[in-house]
Protein backbone atom coordinates (compact mmCIF):
# COMPACT_ATOMS: atom_id res chain seq x y z
CA UNK A 1 0.00 0.00 0.00
CA UNK A 2 2.89 2.41 0.55
CA UNK A 3 5.07 4.01 -2.08
CA UNK A 4 8.69 4.98 -1.82
CA UNK A 5 9.33 8.71 -1.92
CA UNK A 6 12.55 10.63 -2.12
CA UNK A 7 10.93 13.44 -0.15
CA UNK A 8 9.89 15.45 -3.19
CA UNK A 9 6.21 14.50 -3.07
CA UNK A 10 4.21 17.03 -1.12
CA UNK A 11 1.13 16.82 1.05
CA UNK A 12 -1.06 18.67 -1.42
CA UNK A 13 0.23 17.09 -4.59
CA UNK A 14 0.06 13.33 -5.16
CA UNK A 15 3.17 11.87 -6.73
CA UNK A 16 3.44 9.78 -9.84
CA UNK A 17 3.46 6.58 -7.78
CA UNK A 18 0.36 7.41 -5.79
CA UNK A 19 -1.80 4.50 -4.79
CA UNK A 20 -5.51 4.69 -4.19
CA UNK A 21 -7.18 2.77 -1.41
CA UNK A 22 -10.63 2.81 0.08
CA UNK A 23 -10.82 0.25 2.89
CA UNK A 24 -7.77 1.31 4.93
CA UNK A 25 -8.49 3.40 8.00
CA UNK A 26 -6.32 5.20 10.51
CA UNK A 27 -8.80 5.74 13.32
CA UNK A 28 -11.76 7.47 11.59
CA UNK A 29 -9.69 8.68 8.62
CA UNK A 30 -10.28 6.71 5.43
CA UNK A 31 -7.07 6.59 3.42
CA UNK A 32 -7.62 7.71 -0.16
CA UNK A 33 -4.07 7.92 -1.41
CA UNK A 34 -0.60 7.15 -0.21
CA UNK A 35 1.35 10.31 -1.00
CA UNK A 36 4.77 9.13 0.01
CA UNK A 37 7.20 7.85 2.54
CA UNK A 38 9.84 10.05 4.11
CA UNK A 39 12.43 9.76 6.82
CA UNK A 40 9.94 10.21 9.66
CA UNK A 41 6.89 8.37 8.37
CA UNK A 42 4.24 7.81 5.75
CA UNK A 43 1.92 10.53 4.45
CA UNK A 44 -1.62 9.87 3.27
CA UNK A 45 -4.40 11.88 1.75
CA UNK A 46 -7.52 10.82 3.62
CA UNK A 47 -11.15 11.62 4.32
CA UNK A 48 -12.36 12.40 7.81
CA UNK A 49 -15.40 10.10 7.93
CA UNK A 50 -17.02 12.26 10.62
CA UNK A 51 -16.98 15.49 8.59
CA UNK A 52 -16.28 14.42 5.01
CA UNK A 53 -13.28 16.81 4.91
CA UNK A 54 -10.11 15.95 3.06
CA UNK A 55 -7.11 15.80 5.38
CA UNK A 56 -3.49 14.76 5.42
CA UNK A 57 -2.55 12.00 7.85
CA UNK A 58 1.12 11.53 8.67
CA UNK A 59 2.08 8.42 10.61
CA UNK A 60 5.38 8.73 12.42
CA UNK A 61 7.89 5.93 12.60
CA UNK A 62 11.02 7.56 13.99
CA UNK A 63 9.64 8.88 17.24
CA UNK A 64 10.90 7.32 20.44
CA UNK A 65 8.33 7.66 23.19
CA UNK A 66 10.20 5.67 25.82
CA UNK A 67 13.78 5.41 27.02
CA UNK A 68 15.71 2.13 27.15
CA UNK A 69 14.07 1.30 30.51
CA UNK A 70 10.54 1.73 29.19
CA UNK A 71 9.99 5.06 30.93
CA UNK A 72 7.94 7.58 28.99
CA UNK A 73 10.23 10.37 27.77
CA UNK A 74 7.85 12.11 25.39
CA UNK A 75 4.14 12.69 25.81
CA UNK A 76 3.41 12.78 22.07
CA UNK A 77 -0.14 14.10 22.21
CA UNK A 78 0.62 16.61 24.98
CA UNK A 79 3.78 17.88 23.27
CA UNK A 80 2.03 18.26 19.90
CA UNK A 81 -0.91 20.38 21.07
CA UNK A 82 1.03 23.66 21.52
CA UNK A 83 1.75 23.53 17.77
CA UNK A 84 -1.87 22.56 17.09
CA UNK A 85 -3.07 25.67 18.90
CA UNK A 86 -1.32 27.97 16.43
CA UNK A 87 -3.64 29.73 14.00
CA UNK A 88 -2.04 31.68 11.18
CA UNK A 89 -3.08 32.08 7.53
CA UNK A 90 0.25 30.68 6.32
CA UNK A 91 0.55 27.71 8.68
CA UNK A 92 -1.12 24.41 7.85
CA UNK A 93 -3.19 23.60 10.91
CA UNK A 94 -3.08 20.42 12.92
CA UNK A 95 -6.54 18.94 13.35
CA UNK A 96 -5.84 15.84 15.41
CA UNK A 97 -3.10 13.74 16.96
CA UNK A 98 -3.22 10.26 18.39
CA UNK A 99 -2.11 6.67 18.13
CA UNK A 100 -3.24 4.14 15.57
CA UNK A 101 -3.49 0.62 16.97
CA UNK A 102 -2.25 2.08 20.29
CA UNK A 103 1.33 2.27 19.04
CA UNK A 104 1.73 4.27 15.82
CA UNK A 105 1.68 8.04 16.39
CA UNK A 106 -0.16 10.08 13.78
CA UNK A 107 -0.83 13.73 13.09
CA UNK A 108 -3.75 14.98 11.00
CA UNK A 109 -3.33 18.23 9.06
CA UNK A 110 -5.78 20.31 7.08
CA UNK A 111 -5.60 19.50 3.38
CA UNK A 112 -4.05 22.21 1.23
CA UNK A 113 -4.31 21.97 -2.54
CA UNK A 114 -0.89 23.28 -3.47
CA UNK A 115 2.48 22.49 -4.98
CA UNK A 116 5.72 22.17 -3.07
CA UNK A 117 8.07 25.10 -3.52
CA UNK A 118 10.80 22.55 -4.29
CA UNK A 119 8.72 21.28 -7.22
CA UNK A 120 8.11 24.83 -8.48
CA UNK A 121 11.81 25.68 -8.28
CA UNK A 122 12.65 22.37 -9.97
CA UNK A 123 10.33 23.22 -12.86
CA UNK A 124 11.28 26.89 -13.24
CA UNK A 125 14.90 26.79 -12.10
CA UNK A 126 14.44 29.93 -10.02
CA UNK A 127 11.76 32.42 -9.09
CA UNK A 128 11.75 36.04 -10.18
CA UNK A 129 11.77 38.59 -7.32
CA UNK A 130 8.14 39.59 -7.97
CA UNK A 131 7.11 35.98 -7.26
CA UNK A 132 9.66 35.08 -4.59
CA UNK A 133 9.38 38.13 -2.31
CA UNK A 134 5.66 37.80 -1.48
CA UNK A 135 6.14 34.08 -0.77
CA UNK A 136 9.18 34.79 1.39
CA UNK A 137 7.25 37.45 3.31
CA UNK A 138 4.38 35.02 3.99
CA UNK A 139 6.77 32.32 5.22
CA UNK A 140 8.64 34.82 7.41
CA UNK A 141 5.38 36.05 8.94
CA UNK A 142 4.28 32.48 9.69
CA UNK A 143 7.62 31.63 11.31
CA UNK A 144 7.67 34.89 13.27
CA UNK A 145 4.22 34.03 14.62
CA UNK A 146 5.32 30.52 15.62
CA UNK A 147 8.52 31.86 17.18
CA UNK A 148 6.47 34.27 19.30
CA UNK A 149 5.19 31.11 21.04
CA UNK A 150 8.73 29.63 21.26
CA UNK A 151 7.92 27.08 18.56
CA UNK A 152 10.49 26.48 15.85
CA UNK A 153 10.11 24.57 12.61
CA UNK A 154 13.23 22.45 12.82
CA UNK A 155 13.24 21.39 9.16
CA UNK A 156 12.33 24.37 7.00
CA UNK A 157 13.09 23.72 3.35
CA UNK A 158 11.36 24.34 0.01
CA UNK A 159 9.68 20.94 0.29
CA UNK A 160 7.93 22.09 3.48
CA UNK A 161 6.34 25.09 1.81
CA UNK A 162 3.24 24.61 -0.31
CA UNK A 163 2.14 27.28 -2.78
CA UNK A 164 -1.53 27.47 -3.77
CA UNK A 165 -2.84 28.63 -7.14
CA UNK A 166 -3.57 31.97 -5.48
CA UNK A 167 0.18 32.33 -4.68
CA UNK A 168 -0.38 31.75 -0.98
CA UNK A 169 2.56 30.15 0.83
CA UNK A 170 1.69 27.53 3.45
CA UNK A 171 4.31 26.20 5.87
CA UNK A 172 3.83 22.49 6.57
CA UNK A 173 5.28 20.06 9.12
CA UNK A 174 5.80 22.70 11.80
CA UNK A 175 7.26 21.17 14.94
CA UNK A 176 7.68 17.65 13.53
CA UNK A 177 11.45 17.52 13.02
Amino acid sequence: MQTENDGSEQEGTPGNGEERTSSVFIQHYRVITTLGRGSIGVTYKAEDTRTGDLVIVKTLKSISLHDEHGNEQVDFTHDTWPVASLVHPNLVSIRDVGFHDDSIPYIVFEFIDGTGLDVIIGQKGSLDPQTALPLLRQVAEALDYAHSFSITHGNLKPGNILVTEQAKAMVIDLGIA
